[in-house]
């Protein structure tokens, strides 16, 4: 199988991906026995009936209130019941890792609405076995807990707050955003155990030989006290298989195998995904270049984050030495609590490289993969004509920040509340109308980024309830702004946009009844923007502009009772209905009686809470809609 395990460990990948796929699954046995025209085929495919078997999911609902503390959250915490479930916990205060905890709560589905770009929480459960989730109302310890992570625990909760806050993080992973997207790109990943082990055998090379084989012993120490996790798993599996006298690819391929075989579903999870990937893009690159290495660690950010930080890669080496380094300082505070001063300062001083390092000129965008891919076959070229075509390819793909080709209108999946984004070809015009809450900021920036998003031109807030304005503070510190548009007025208009304020005169103390009224014409399409009127002020637009029509329509408060009468829906006469609201929230919007009086008229009625986030794709010859779930035409 010599050069064979790394092709074999692929098809295991594309195979557990698309294990709900047989005819994609038939095409990858066909193209491995291709290409092996061998008995290994057989091997192909018993493996890959091993993985769709430990795939294969079982929902079933807890039966007990009494679980095990196994992982934590910044806000929630993971049990694993006495019945074998997990479930994901909310309102457990002051719980510590390895505890029994008996609570009252009732079990609920996890269910979420689908997101293009960003976090899908329901996808990440399913991922991780889990399917319920409970609010405690009530709970007590059982038992306390006796391990060593659950003790380790306890005890730097007793540290001062930069420590403790720093040793979540690295130790058990729990997010902090003081550091910002360190934590995404180092933490996550689990650069930093594996850092820290390296610099533990380069150390202990000086005073022993076998040096190896003792860090093999401490990393198994270390997975056993934290329960084996994953990355303990990667690096034990790794440094064994470094015994061997075997190629990189088949050590690389086994690897992979041997990590999916003891948990099918770690391809998800980030520790997973980035250095394997990493050394996948450089185990076929025959040159092991400072440019190359750079290129392959922005490619993969460009994958999980939609963005490229140069100074973070760059200086990535020295980042993850640093933080392993703090943490050995860090855990050391806990058995000598004298260093907590200087470990203070070490963490400041991280903190600040973080400041600088996010303060520094990012690249946002998903659409740099076609780029990246045609830039590494070009760097992976021995031609050096190539290789200079790939720096003017790279060096326009930084200056230009080409991102986004042609004209859209998102209607973006901000759970109960109100999003639009407006773009134009080249990303020459970006504006927002409404923010919505601050609990789906993640998934407005993960949009944002993806779209190539730095600076914004306008936001438009059409009035101040949190489910419209609630990111507005956050994206002034993430995001370039030009103006914040509050006031109504006649028209607001600039060299590539204008858009039309509709009853700019109407005042109403209430909120909702003086929310801005907005409407733009793009390629031909007229889009209507409701806020949160009533159906007081939709007679009032009627009444006051005879030949008003729209081909879409943001259906006002979010599908509330209150609105779209069918009055303003006669004179309208719109093509496509777009409800912004949130999956089962406790308003119960949109309400049934708006969805029956709008199935009474030619419309395509289409809700963020369904279908996630809506695209209209504007060119001059046809227009697209994209939502997290498919195209429509």
């Amino acid at each position: 199988m010599k050069e064979k395990w790394l092709f074999l460990s692929l098809c295991c990948i594309a195979g557990i991906y698309f294990h709900d796929n047989v005819f994609i699954l038939m095409m990858i046995l066909g193209f491995y026995y291709l290409r092996y025209r061998n008995k290994s085929i057989f091997l192909c495919l018993y493996l890959m009936l091993i993985l769709w078997f430990l795939s294969i999911e079982s929902v079933t609902i807890p039966t007990t209130n009494i679980g095990k503390v196994i992982k934590l959250n910044s806000n929630s915490i993971i049990m694993q019941m006495d019945d074998g479930t997990k479930v994901i916990g909310y309102n457990f205060k002051n719980v510590f890792l390895d505890e029994i905890i008996f609570f009252e709560g009732d079990y609920s589905l996890i269910q979420s609405s689908p997101t293009t770009y960003g976090f899908n929480y329901e996808k990440w459960c399913h991922q991780n076995k889990i399917y319920y989730s409970v609010y405690a109302r009530n709970m007590k310890v059982v038992q306390k807990t006796s391990s060593i992570r659950g003790l380790l625990q306890q005890k730097l909760e007793k540290l001062n707050s930069p420590i403790r806050d720093f040793l979540r993080m690295t130790l058990f992973s729990i997010s902090d955003e003081s550091f910002g997207s360190l934590d995404d790109f180092l933490i996550l990943s689990g650069t930093h155990i594996s850092s820290l082990f390296q610099m533990i055998e380069r150390m202990l090379s000086f005073f022993f030989e076998s040096s190896g084989i003792i860090t093999l012993i401490l990393t198994i120490i270390m997975g056993s006290i934290f329960n084996f996790q994953f990355i303990y798993r990667r690096l034990i599996i790794q440094k064994i298989l470094s015994f061997f006298k075997i190629s990189p690819k088949d050590r690389l391929g086994i690897l992979i195998i041997l990590l999916l075989l003891f948990d099918v579903r770690c391809i998800y999870s980030t520790a997973f995904i980035y250095p394997i990937l990493m050394k996948l893009i450089l185990c076929f690159n025959p040159f092991k270049t400072f440019f190359m290495k750079v290129f392959s660690v922005s490619f993969i950010q460009c994958i999980l984050n939609y963005q490229v930080n140069l100074l973070q890669i760059i200086f990535f080496p020295v980042l993850r030495n640093l933080i392993s380094f703090g943490m050995i300082l860090s855990t050391g505070c806990i058995f000598f609590p004298f260093l907590c001063e200087v470990v203070i300062m070490y963490i400041k001083f991280l903190q600040i490289i973080s400041d600088c390092i996010n303060g520094f000129y990012k690249l946002n965008g998903s659409l740099q993969f076609p780029l990246a891919y045609i830039l590494f076959f070009l760097i992976c070229s021995r031609k050096k004509a190539n290789n200079i075509k790939a720096f003017l390819i790279f060096g326009a793909v930084l200056i230009l920040n080409i991102n986004h080709w042609i004209a859209s209108v998102s209607f973006i999946n901000v759970g109960q509340g109100d999003c639009v984004l407006i773009q134009h070809p080249f990303n020459k015009g970006n504006y927002l109308i409404d923010t919505g809450p601050a609990v789906s900021y993640s998934n407005l920036r993960s949009f944002l980024l993806a779209k190539g998003v730095r600076n914004i031109n306008a936001i438009f807030i059409t009035h101040y309830d949190e489910d419209h304005s609630g990111n507005l503070s956050q994206l002034k510190k993430d995001f370039d702004i030009e103006k914040v548009i509050d006031k109504k007025q006649e028209e607001y208009h600039d060299s590539n946009f204008s858009m039309l304020f509709l009853l700019p005169d109407y005042k109403d103390e209430n909120e909702n009844k003086n929310s801005l009224i907005l409407m733009s014409e793009i390629n031909g399409l007229r889009f209507l923007f409701l806020g949160d009127i009533t159906s007081a002020e939709e007679k009032l637009l009627v009444n006051t502009y005879n030949n008003l029509k729209a081909d879409v329509i943001k259906i006002a408060h979010h599908g509330a009772a209150t609105s779209t009468s069918e009055l303003f829906l006669d004179q309208i006469q719109g093509e496509y209905a777009i409800i912004s609201s949130g999956l089962n929230n406790r308003y119960h919007h949109p309400s049934e009686e708006v969805i029956n009086r709008l199935s009474r008229y030619p419309l395509h009625i289409y809700s963020t809470a369904e279908m996630g986030d809506i695209s209209f794709i504007l060119t001059r010859l046809f227009n697209l809609i994209c939502t997290s779930k498919k195209f429509l035409i």
